[in-house]
This record gives structure tokens, sequence and C-alpha cells, in this order.
């Protein structure tokens, strides 16, 4: 498990299990044109790299300060 860790792109499975959601929520947002950047190759497999999913969590986290609710 720790090689399939250290690549650089991740299936389905293996992204869901990075960001807590699961394999179908991230199929879902796919199909609306949300979530998180992917790559679709031949064959309909689609790829995410991990790279740009920890720029996503980056982008998307909430920092609370002064005036947070």
């Amino acid at each position: 498990m720790a090689e399939t860790r250290s690549r650089e792109w991740m299936d389905t499975a293996e992204t869901g299990e990075l960001v807590d959601m699961s394999p179908s929520t991230l199929a879902n947002q796919r199909s609306r044109g949300e979530g998180l950047p992917y790559v679709r190759l031949p064959g309909g497999r689609i790829r995410y790299s991990r790279t740009e999913v920890q720029k996503w969590l980056e982008a998307n986290t909430v920092r609370p300060g002064p005036g947070a609710a």
C-alpha cells in the first residue's frame, strides 16, 4: 500500500480515501462539472493527480479568523 500512496496518479478509490469522499460522490461531482480536477484516459479510466488534489485541498481550506462565524 505504501507504493500506491507515493504514486502521482491515483484512481477514484485512492482519491476518495485521501479526501474522505466515496467514489460515487467523486463520480457525481465529475458528472456535474464540479469537484476535483481529473484526467479521463482512453477507455474512460479516471485518474487524479496527487499534486492537483493537494492544491485543491489548500484552495478549499477554511482558515477561521476575526469575524469568522
